[in-house]
């Protein structure tokens, strides 16, 4: 008998199912472009290329904007495929049900392409990318070039406070500084520089030298001799004498209690925190260099430990510094504590000048920074010195402390230190990622900001991207 014949092969068209996983995998991958933009951008950071990423290509709304029109695209696309598929497969004519089931389905891409979107946009990285854009067009034109008060404002006047600030924040984050311009920028400073310092005279009615300016220069200098290949090696050598003059200069201008004045007249009466944590700064990147002499180190040295045992008392403890620790006001200055913090902490490596890390007044002070970071902190908080306390010797001593970047950047190094209980590091941890997420926020306050603000926040930036960096005017 034998087997019955074969039936005949029912006809397909070629290439059908592999269009339809194409058309799939299309409509997916346009649907999830902010996703995958954000696992590019962790692929990226993890190869240490982050720096790379589409901002130095093109500007961050443009990035927006196409985002927007490919998720849009890819939305009513694969809203399509799915309906499609699920009517075929629920019965015929449930055409409600199906859209239903879509919707559902590309509702919940939507929301997990919103986060990832502002998950990239808030990156630490890409926010350093525009900052520095932005600071970069503060510098005036010349040889001799410094940044004005304003970025936005050709007809603003430069100044040597913002122009040391703004040096030390581009070659603190830049791979490769554009060292003609700066080199103009320093060109610019030194035909300012005056017999003990520089002037604070951002509005040509308050001229008197104030030491905060010539710890920034020094700053400054020493950021610039870290950068392999900004000055020869002639060059180096003769920044190297400047930048050392200078700091000998600021440590003359030391109290006998350890601190400094904004005044160059060295009394107890004109104590305060912040010109002292500038020095201290100063002597910190003098002491990290490794071309000053042992014996210039040993001086500043010297000077060093006596500034740090001054301000580890002036803690108060829940509070932390006032900025004329004669004056125990109400309100903190938070953007100042952030600083202090931060420069002990980067002191704890340096060998030789870090004693005090062992200090029983100094551990109080880290189990006490829980107290110091309550909440996240808003871009746009800043505290300044009450008008009643501007008088100091004389002269109009005003500052202005923004808290954001040195809450970022203090956090960046205190999230696993080993004196910090581990339940007040997972909320230090938890607030630094608040902090991060808003960066968004940034560009707004940005806006009508003055450069040095800029400068703060690049260099903020910059101990979070890069665990390193310098600090408030």
């Amino acid at each position: 008998m034998g087997n019955p014949p074969a039936a005949p092969a029912i006809p397909t068209k070629p290439g059908t199912t592999g269009q339809k996983v194409l058309w799939g995998t299309l409509t997916l991958a346009l649907s999830n472009t902010a996703t995958l933009l954000k696992v590019l951008k962790d692929v990226l950071e993890g190869l240490g290329q982050l720096k790379s990423f589409a901002p130095q290509i093109m500007p961050l709304w443009l990035i927006e904007v196409l985002v927007g029109l490919a998720v849009l695209i890819g939305n009513i696309l694969l809203f399509r495929f799915l309906f499609d598929k699920i009517k075929s497969r629920i019965l015929p004519g449930r055409t409600v049900a199906a859209g239903a089931v879509a919707a559902v389905a590309i509702s919940l891409l939507i929301v997990t392409n919103v986060y990832s979107a502002t998950r990239l946009r808030a990156d630490p990285s890409i926010a350093e990318e525009r900052l520095l854009s932005e600071a970069t067009l503060a510098q005036a034109d010349g040889s001799i070039a410094g940044f004005r008060i304003y970025a936005y404002k050709p007809q603003e006047k430069e100044d040597s406070w913002t122009t040391a600030q703004v040096i030390t924040a581009i070659i603190s984050v830049s791979d490769r500084p554009d060292a003609g311009r700066l080199k103009a920028a320093f060109a610019y400073l030194e035909s300012k520089h005056l017999k003990n310092g520089w002037n604070a005279d951002p509005n040509g009615k308050n001229s008197f030298i104030r030491t905060e300016i010539s710890c920034w220069v020094a700053i400054a200098y020493f950021t610039s001799l870290r950068k392999t290949g900004f000055w020869t090696p002639n060059e180096s050598i003769a920044v190297s004498k400047r930048a050392g003059d200078i700091l000998r200069q600021v440590v003359a201008q030391q109290d006998g209690t350890g601190a400094w004045g904004p005044v160059v007249r060295p009394a107890q009466e004109n104590d305060r925190t912040y010109p002292t944590v500038m020095a201290l700064w100063a002597l910190l990147e003098a002491l990290s260099a490794s071309n000053i002499p042992q014996e210039e180190k040993i001086t500043f040295g010297n000077a060093f430990d006596k500034g740090v045992l001054w301000l580890l008392e002036k803690y108060r403890i829940g509070y932390g510094w006032d900025e004329n620790p004669a004056i125990q006001s109400g309100a903190r200055f938070d953007g100042l504590n952030y600083e202090a913090l931060l420069l002990l902490k980067r002191a704890e490596d340096l060998g030789g000048y870090n004693l005090f890390k062992d200090e029983e007044g100094y551990k109080s002070i880290k189990h006490d920074v829980v107290n110091l970071f309550p909440t996240p902190v808003e871009v746009f908080i800043k505290t300044q010195i009450p008008p009643s306390d501007y008088g100091v010797d004389g002269e109009i001593c005003w500052a202005t402390f923004p808290s954001y970047p040195w809450s970022l950047a203090a956090l960046s190094y205190l999230v696993d230190d080993k004196d910090i209980s581990s339940s007040d590091q997972r909320k230090l941890r938890k607030i630094l990622q608040q902090e991060i997420e808003k960066l968004n926020d940034l560009p707004a306050y940005l806006k009508t900001a003055e450069t040095w603000e800029l400068a703060e926040n690049l260099i903020g930036l910059s101990y979070e991207v890069h665990k390193a960096g310098v600090t408030g005017k």
